[in-house]
C-alpha cells in the first residue's frame, strides 16, 4: 500500500485522490480477500456526517480555506497590506510589497 502511494504521488496525482484512491482500492481488496464485508465500506459515509459535518470546528477548516483562496485571487490581501503599510505606524512587510 505504502508503495503504491508513492508511486502514484511519483507519477503525479494530487496527493488527496491518491489516498482516496487507494484506500478504497485496498478496502475492496480486503473484501475479497475476506478481511470484512461490504458493511464495513457501507458505513463510511455515515462516519463522515456523524464526524466531520456535525463537527462546527472541523466544518469551518475548508470554508476558512476557500474563503482565503477567494480573498486572494481577488487582489484583496495586497490592497489591505498596502494600505495598513500607509498607516501612521510603520511596517517592515507593508513596505516590502511593491
Amino acid at each position: 500500500m505504502f508503495g503504491g502511494l508513492i508511486l502514484a504521488m511519483l507519477i503525479g496525482f494530487p496527493v488527496a485522490f491518491t489516498l482516496m484512491a487507494l484506500g478504497l482500492s485496498f478496502g475492496f481488496l480486503a473484501i475479497h480477500e475476506g478481511f470484512f464485508t461490504l458493511a464495513f465500506l457501507q458505513a463510511i459515509p455515515g462516519r463522515v456526517y456523524g464526524n466531520v459535518l456535525s463537527n462546527e470546528l472541523l466544518l469551518a477548516i475548508p470554508f476558512f480555506t476557500f474563503m482565503a483562496q477567494c480573498w486572494s485571487a481577488a487582489g484583496s490581501p495586497r490592497t489591505c497590506w498596502i494600505q495598513w503599510g500607509s498607516c501612521s505606524v510603520p511596517c517592515a512587510a507593508a513596505s516590502a510589497i511593491p
